[in-house]
């Protein structure tokens, strides 16, 4: 429904579609108080003519977006800077964590597990790996780890 002034009133379902979540994430919303019936200026609650209760759009698309930001749990990352030769380039431990945006712990990990496999050590005898299996290793658990890559 839209109001003079372009105001939008949304009925639940309609705000649920129009924000992209389900409808039980909509009664979530009402239930824990962040999402308000409108109301006229009078503060009387407004209702389609079917006595359903409405909502403010801009109130619902402001709670989508702050919702999906802050319950994602997303890390965003800046997209690592690789080496023009990416076959043959090769990486430390602190070079793989400061590369590609994780701790030090989850690169051990990855080394621990077998899923990184070191390559001849280095000039320093510390142990290498390529920077193609690192790529292949962080790919593979970025969904899980929830890490989004943003351009630098």
């Amino acid at each position: 429904m839209i109001l003079s002034g372009g105001l939008v009133l949304w009925t639940a379902e309609q705000a649920a579609q129009g924000a992209g979540v389900s409808r039980n994430a909509i009664d979530v919303w009402i239930y824990r108080k962040h999402l308000r019936q409108a109301a006229d200026p009078n503060g009387v609650a407004l209702y389609d003519d079917e006595r359903r209760m409405l909502f403010w759009a801009t109130d619902i698309a402001k709670l989508a977006t702050e919702k999906r930001s802050r319950g994602s749990g997303e890390r965003v990352v800046v997209a690592p800077t690789l080496p023009d030769d990416v076959a043959s380039a090769v990486w430390t431990l602190a070079e793989i964590v400061q590369s590609v945006g994780v701790i030090e712990v989850t690169a051990r990990r990855w080394i621990a597990s077998g899923m990184l496999a070191p390559v001849n050590p280095g000039d320093s005898g510390e142990p290498v790996y390529r920077v193609l299996d690192v790529a292949r290793v962080e790919r593979s658990t970025r969904r899980r780890a929830r890490r989004r890559f943003t351009a630098a």
